[in-house]
């Protein structure tokens, strides 16, 4: 992949000499740079916000000072306010038995179908409620022998991706196949005509991109829209030409596939097509670069025991072209004059922290606050991962996670996790502690990963405090409480025994050696070493010879296997409380097994490494609804577009809605 990558062309020099080109074969009093075919639709959209239906529709709610003129009738109120812009469905209807119900019922799909040849399809499927399948849309237009121009047969697929995003990924197959037979349909059709355009190729590719299918998006559905250009081409006609809009649907494919050669590809060929390039076109080339260098770094190796290319000179010299790339991508802002969103932030952040750049991050988030561009909880993820190498950055984490709530933001569990991150990477247990109290009066459920870093965070620190082995036991606690999918639990408790051993506190240690054992967990060298110790470091009556024989009993009780940092231990505990016969004895036969084993040693405790994921490698929790809003506004009122099944007769529709199911319904 190497040697290929440095043939590519960097991107801004061949957009420079796209546009010079360009412009020589379009010299007229104003010479253009490039194409932009996204300036039609702004213009179009612009117009529509200005006009005169548009302020109607949208003029504001008529206020009580407003209806003075009509207040001289006792008891009367301001009628209800009608309207509401279905794009905007923040606003609930108020659904009752008077004519304001006419409001919905004229919203819904079965009211238009009588005017079918005269619908906007894609504002049908945008704003109208209770609307059939997907495909039995399709085929209700179809029968009745409506024409299906290239946008309308693209709403129909957006419906259909719709669908596919709502769905968990276990479930889309299906709903990916519903896709490809509208497809089908829509291409063998005559009677009506259909036409079947590039936006319908660049939603399919978009569908197969939810479902991660690389064969049928680049090889069926791209190829598909690449040879219709051609036979069009043939025959002279420009009707049908690759647009940005496809080339947006290839890279997203080329994302969720992980696919950096074809992405690049395709963003060269947009450019020498003198193309404009879409911004979210410049985000997905800086994710594909992200997750190259991902690729090439040796922390997510599948072979941890790889050597470490880094000291190797085609490792750097890959790492310095993804990088001019990535800035050459971020670069074609500023050149083709696009605006700078939160997304493209986002983007730049995740490849500078995948490319070990964490001083152009921290350049990042004061750009985007020069430039008033409101940051993503993801920016503050990314990073807090991209400094977490950086010493002395304990004071910037707290300002970031202080700042959050003036920002307009929530700190999620993902924020938190990445910060504990930072503290274990840095051994700061202090700046840990301090992130603690910012969670405990959060509403956040603590996750495994979340508490494992912050006991790792504490127990490499410098002087640990029987502050932080509360804390640790308070999280524990909550973990416990809330429960986790994930079982972590031997790990967490090894940490919080390796914390309370430095402090002394013997009776906390054994007592989740307890609670372990009672989990039916097996027990480990290390943990028996950390109660040693939590031993040797207690002052009595907590600690002294009695546990230590006690512990012996346990190495003996559940023939555990000693080490050589038990040795180690046991002297520590025999130089603060004397020894014991038994613990004499026990020492004998450690002894007696070192001479015994290859290379006289018995092995020490390997520490649990802290690990180093990137946010979006973390374990994501389900916390997002699979719903729009309008559905959402639905399910509250008991309107359903899907009927209940017959198996549930014992729902008692209607008791606990107030207005039955239906508008104008009776109640029930």
């Amino acid at each position: 992949m190497l040697v290929v990558s440095q043939k590519w062309r960097y991107l801004a020099s061949l957009a420079a000499q796209s546009a010079a080109e360009f412009s020589r074969q379009n010299s007229s009093s104003q010479p253009l740079l490039w194409i932009d075919d996204e300036a039609a639709s702004k213009e179009a959209y612009e117009a529509h916000i200005k006009s005169a239906e548009y302020r109607e529709l949208h003029r504001p709610a008529a206020t009580n000072a407003d209806m003075g003129l009509f207040g001289g009738e006792p008891g009367f109120e301001k009628s209800y306010r009608v309207w509401v812009d279905p794009d905007r469905p923040h606003m609930k209807h108020v659904y009752n038995q008077t004519a304001l119900a006419k409001n919905l019922r004229y919203a819904r799909y079965g009211y238009f179908k009588r005017d079918m040849h005269l619908l906007d399809v894609d504002k049908l499927i945008r704003h109208a409620r209770l609307l059939p399948t997907p495909k039995r849309l399709l085929g209700d237009f179809i029968y009745q022998r409506v024409p299906l121009s290239d946008k309308s047969c693209s709403a129909f697929i957006r419906y259909q991706l719709e669908q596919l995003r709502m769905l968990e990924e276990w479930q889309r197959d299906s709903s990916l196949a519903s896709a490809e037979e509208m497809f089908e349909r829509m291409i063998v059709t005559n009677i009506p005509p259909v036409e079947v355009g590039v936006e319908t190729h660049a939603e399919m590719i978009r569908c197969c991109a939810v479902c991660r299918d690389w064969n049928k998006g680049w090889n069926v559905y791209t190829q598909r829209a690449r040879e219709i250009e051609e036979e069009e081409a043939d025959q002279k006609n420009d009707v049908y030409t690759l647009d940005t809009n496809l080339f947006d649907a290839v890279l997203e494919l080329c994302v969720a596939c992980e696919k950096f050669v074809e992405g690049m590809q395709v963003m060269e060929e947009s450019i020498q097509r003198h193309l404009k390039p879409r911004p979210s076109m410049l985000e997905k080339a800086m994710l594909l670069i992200a997750i190259a260098a991902e690729r090439l770094d040796p922390i997510f190796s599948l072979n941890p025991h790889a050597a470490d290319p880094r000291n190797e000179e085609g490792w750097r010299d890959a790492l310095t072209g993804y990088a001019q790339r990535g800035l050459d991508a971020w670069a074609l802002y500023d050149f083709y004059g696009i605006p700078r969103t939160t997304a493209s932030v986002e983007a730049y952040i995740r490849m500078c922290s995948m490319l070990h750049k964490p001083m152009l991050v921290l350049e990042a988030l004061g750009l985007a606050d020069a430039a008033h561009i409101r940051l993503s909880l993801p920016c503050y993820h990314w990073a807090f991962y991209a400094i977490r190498s950086l010493p002395d950055f304990g004071g910037f984490v707290m300002d970031i996670v202080g700042q959050l709530a003036p920002r307009g933001l929530t700190a999620d569990y993902l924020t938190f996790t990445t910060a504990f991150m930072y503290c274990a990477v840095q051994h700061d247990g202090e700046l840990a502690l301090s992130l603690y109290q910012h969670f405990v009066h959060s509403d956040i459920n603590p996750t495994p990963e979340m508490v494992l870093l912050f006991e790792q965070a504490c127990v490499r620190c410098k002087e640990p405090r029987i502050e932080m082995l509360l804390a640790a036991e308070a999280f524990i606690e909550r973990l416990e409480s809330v429960g986790s999918s994930v079982d972590r639990i031997s790990s967490i408790y090894d940490q919080y025994m390796e914390l309370a051993a430095h402090l002394g506190a013997v009776g906390s240690a054994f007592g989740k050696l307890k609670k372990l054992l009672s989990y039916g967990k097996e027990l480990t060298t290390r943990h028996m070493n950390s109660l040693l110790l939590a031993n040797s470091n207690a002052s009595p009556p907590t600690g002294g010879a009695a546990m230590t024989d006690e512990i012996v009993s346990v190495f003996k009780l559940l023939n555990i296997q000693a080490n050589d940092d038990t040795v180690h231990f046991l002297t520590l505990c025999q130089e603060a409380f004397g020894t014991s016969g038994e613990v004499d004895r026990f020492l004998e036969e450690i002894e007696e097994a070192r001479r015994e084993s290859p290379g006289m040693t018995l092995g020490t405790d390997e520490d649990i490494p802290v690990r180093e994921d990137p946010p979006h490698k973390l374990r994501h929790l389900a916390t997002e609804w699979r719903l729009r809003p309008r559905d959402s506004v639905l399910k509250r009122y008991g309107q359903m577009s899907r009927h209940r099944r017959e198996e549930d007769v014992g729902s008692m529709i209607g008791s606990t809605i107030p207005f039955g199911r239906y508008p104008g319904e009776k109640v029930v």
